[in-house]
Formats: structure tokens, C-alpha cells, sequence
């Protein structure tokens, strides 16, 4: 099974990285965005992205950021940087940027973590009742699945989907953090133990009274 899905994964990829090797003889799997997501996700923008208070401040901050990713990627197109070149200048931008203030790069790894994490969409973007509504949602499923891992009788399942979680997690922390990107990669997991928590709460019968 494990096998299938890396052939399909594969196949899948192959075209593109195919595509890509012909048009610019480079190796470039899928896409060259790896460079321009890394610079998104640590680089001063995205520090002033956790200072915003509001949505009128964060239409401000997101029309100067693109601005400024359109002016940085027409620059280095200009210079005749390759694909895999501009990429590279995106993430070399984004650790030069960083490399100015470490304990600031480690409080935004810390942010992002928490960015990842929080069960409530951003009330930036969703009204209210959205973000009660949904908080309680999965802080429920979150208790749920925390029980469902603890009781698990499979342990070796429950170690890969641990590592599932702690994975995805990091990989996203490191480059850059949507909170919805969440769903697809936790949710599965989540609803899994969720489920198997709450039908085995369901099974358990109040012990009897004897009078």
C-alpha cells in the first residue's frame, strides 16, 4: 500500500518536474515557489503580519507585500535569474533578514507554532461567531483525539500518526503557516481518535449501585 502511493505520488509529479527540466534544464519538482513561500514566512513581513490588530491594517499590510514581492521577483528576472536561482535569492533574502535579530526568529517560529495550533480561525478574517463557533469545535475534537491517543490499543498506529502530526507541523512552522492547511493534514487524524474517543466514552456503563 505504502509502495502505490509513492508510485502515485511519483507519477503524479513526474510531468511537471519533466515539463520543467525541458523548459529550463533545471530540476524543479512540481514548482519554483519553495524560495518565495520561505521568504513569505520569515521575513519582515511577516513579523509586522502578527502586529496587525484589524482588517483595515491588514489590507494595508497585504497590498505592500505585494507590491514588494512583485518589485524584489521583477528585479531578480531582470538580472536573468533562473527559476531555481530566484528562489534560492527569495530564501537567502529571508535568512539575511532574520540572521539580524535570532531571538526574534526564534519568537516567530513560536508564533507560527501557535498560529498552527490555535483551534479558532484568525478574527481577522471571519466574524465572530465564526471564530467561537469553530474554536469550540475543535478544542472539543482536540480533547477528544488527546484521549483517543492516550487509549489507543494500537500503538504502532498511533506512533505514526503522532509523527504525521509533528511532521506536517514543522514543515509548515519552518516555511510558512495557513492556518487553514491544517485540515486536510490533522483533521483525518484528528476525527480518527475523535471518533474512536467518543464511541468508547459511549461504551462505558455507570458502574452498578448495590442497595
Amino acid at each position: 500500500m505504502c509502495a502505490s502511493a509513492i508510485l502515485g505520488f511519483a507519477l503524479a509529479l513526474a510531468p511537471w518536474t519533466l515539463r520543467n527540466a525541458l523548459i529550463f534544464r533545471e530540476l524543479i519538482i512540481v514548482n519554483d515557489a519553495g524560495g518565495t513561500a520561505f521568504y513569505q514566512g520569515n521575513s519582515d513581513w511577516t513579523i509586522r503580519f502578527y502586529k496587525l490588530r484589524d482588517r483595515a491594517e491588514y489590507e494595508n499590510w497585504i497590498t505592500a507585500m505585494a507590491h514588494d514581492m512583485d518589485q524584489k521577483d521583477a528585479d531578480l528576472a531582470r538580472a536573468g535569474d533562473s527559476p531555481v536561482e530566484r528562489s534560492r535569492a527569495f530564501r537567502n533574502m529571508a535568512i539575511r533578514e532574520r540572521q539580524a535579530d535570532p531571538a526574534g526568529w526564534a519568537k516567530l517560529f513560536l508564533l507560527k507554532a501557535w498560529d498552527w495550533l490555535r483551534p479558532y480561525p484568525s478574527p481577522l478574517f471571519w466574524p465572530t461567531w465564526v471564530v467561537i463557533g469553530t474554536g469550540a469545535y475543535y478544542s472539543a475534537l482536540f480533547g477528544l483525539a488527546a484521549f483517543g491517543f492516550v487509549h489507543s490499543p494500537r500503538p504502532g498506529v498511533r506512533a505514526f500518526s503522532l509523527a504525521l502530526l509533528a511532521l506536517t507541523m514543522a514543515a509548515h512552522v519552518v516555511i510558512i503557516v495557513v492556518w487553514r492547511y491544517r485540515i486536510p493534514y490533522w483533521d483525518p487524524v484528528l476525527l480518527l481518535y475523535g471518533v474512536f474517543a467518543a464511541t468508547s466514552i459511549a461504551r462505558v456503563k455507570p458502574a452498578r449501585v448495590n442497595r
